[in-house]
């Protein structure tokens, strides 16, 4: 699936496409340029479910906390004291 364009008399430019959305030119000179193209709707629908999906990253990140050696403490005298007796 190439099309050839003369770029000057004496260089041949391929114009070759991978698929509907990669188009990419190759001439004799070895010069590669590529162009890749989406529709508008495509692209916010793609950036939508990523600033959704950093969101919710972002979320998880905050409802994070710190452990300190007095909130550890304070939990393992909480949650192992009996068990911690019994030993």
């Amino acid at each position: 699936m190439s099309q050839v364009r003369k770029a000057s008399p004496e260089n041949y430019v391929y114009k070759s496409r991978l698929d509907k959305d990669l188009v990419f030119e190759t001439s004799e000179g070895l010069h590669v340029s590529t162009k890749i193209s989406y529709f508008r709707g495509d692209v916010i629908e793609y950036l939508l479910s990523e600033i959704q999906e950093l969101k919710l990253k972002i979320q998880a990140i905050e409802s994070r906390r710190t452990i300190t050696g007095d909130s550890l403490s304070s939990f393992w005298d909480n949650e192992y004291d009996e068990v911690w007796n019994e030993c």
